[in-house]
């Protein structure tokens, strides 16, 4: 579907919003017009398609935020058949009169006309930011609300309960993902469950310029724990189709590493690296890493260039209990400001068992099943990699690269 060529209409940009098929296999499409010379900015609008590739948009069914919401922020619908109170669902993202980000909750009969049903969720994170592209899902006996937080963190959070209507409880860990993967929705297959969100690019398609809004689709499975909590996982029929395995033989390597049938044991003893050949196209890196203490960082380095230091790093700091992603030369990450991280707490000897995507420019770590780090690189494709270790006892076993 495509924004209007006339520069005055509504929707001379489009937003976000989301697709619905109904029972007689028409397709709805609500999303967001925007046009930064009107008053208000933003409008909830509709189309219908057979196909998904022809749209008929229906201006009649425009509608703007009601008097209780600020009529500037009004975007994101997410709609959907709530059958347990036989009604249509739209979720918005909007701000209340006292300038709090809130989600609102409109419903409807027939897909046309839509009620206001006030706030649906109050921002509970401390901060008035706006909680961008919601969703709501049932999943097994839970029920899950998704949301992005425009400020300061702009990670992905979730929300769970019994009840579509709520209450809803914040789990103790209420994020999949680092600020590398913005806007995710839940979607759902017949079995399994699914967060779609972006890694964005970077202003000239440089690392060392300001990322831009969106970028590449990257999609997280997510797994269920018994207490209804969730967490993230490489999609299964991707990890399976890449079992190409390709032998890996070291480049270059510290003399105070011992390596051994794909291990690595890392003394300790200042900077130590293992390098591989270059990286290129789609790869699945896996294996198990330990430590026994928690000093020094240790993890992996990509665009490996002279004096084996690489402009590119993926740092496990036990320390400061976080997985750190840094835009600076190996040499530098101990006093560096990191471009993107997550919590991570393991104990001693604990493994840290991993999977690693890499297609193109986008690279996605995936650890212990907690938590994921997606990441954008530029200088990775075509230059080596490697494993490093800084004052940090630590073994990788079962290192291994694998393609389609």
């Amino acid at each position: 579907m495509r924004y209007s060529q006339n520069e005055f209409a509504q929707d001379s940009a489009l937003g976000t919003g989301s697709v619905m098929q109904e029972k007689d296999g028409l397709y709805h499409a609500f999303y967001t017009g925007f046009n930064w010379r009107k008053v208000p900015k933003e409008a909830i609008m509709h189309a219908t398609s057979k196909d998904l590739i022809n749209w008929t948009k229906i201006p009649g069914d425009k509608f703007f935020a009601s008097a209780k919401y600020l009529h500037n922020d009004f975007r994101d619908p997410h709609v959907f058949y709530n059958d347990d109170y036989k009604e249509y669902w739209m979720l918005i993202t909007t701000r209340t009169k006292n300038d709090k980000g809130v989600i609102a909750l409109y419903t409807s009969k027939d897909l046309k006309n839509w009620a206001d049903n006030g706030v649906f969720f109050d921002n509970d994170m401390g901060t008035t930011a706006n909680m961008e592209c919601p969703t709501l899902i049932k999943y097994g006996e839970y029920w899950y609300l998704t949301f992005s937080d425009q400020w300061p963190n702009r990670v992905v959070h979730y929300r769970i309960a019994k009840d579509s209507k709520g209450p809803f409880t914040k789990p103790q860990l209420d994020f999949f993902d680092s600020n590398g993967f913005y806007a995710g929705k839940l979607v759902k297959d017949s079995q399994n469950l699914y967060l779609c969100g972006w890694t964005p690019t970077k202003e000239g398609h440089s690392d060392n310029n300001k990322t831009d809004w969106a970028g590449n689709l990257v999609v997280h499975q997510i797994k269920q724990k018994e207490n209804g909590e969730l967490y993230p996982t490489p999609v299964e029929q991707v990890v399976e189709n890449l079992n190409n395995n390709i032998k890996l033989k070291p480049i270059t390597q510290t003399e105070t590493v011992t390596a051994s049938n794909e291990k690595y044991t890392f003394s300790a003893k200042g900077y130590e690296v293992v390098t591989f050949p270059k990286i290129q196209g789609v790869n699945k890196i896996t294996g198990k890493i330990t430590k026994k203490s928690k000093e020094g960082m240790f993890g992996f380095m990509f665009n490996v260039e002279e004096y084996n230091l690489a402009s590119l790093n993926i740092a496990f700091s036990p320390k400061s209990k976080e997985v750190k992603f840094f835009n600076v030369s190996t040499d530098k990450i101990a006093t560096a400001k990191p471009e993107l991280t997550v919590p991570l707490d393991v104990n001693d000897n604990e493994s840290l068992n991993f999977t690693l995507l890499i297609d193109d420019s986008v690279a996605v770590l995936y650890i212990n099943d907690k938590v994921a780090l997606s990441t954008r690189m530029y200088a990775l494709q075509n230059n080596q990699w490697g494993i490093f270790s800084i004052n940090s006892d630590v073994t990788y076993e079962d290192l291994n690269l694998s393609k389609f």
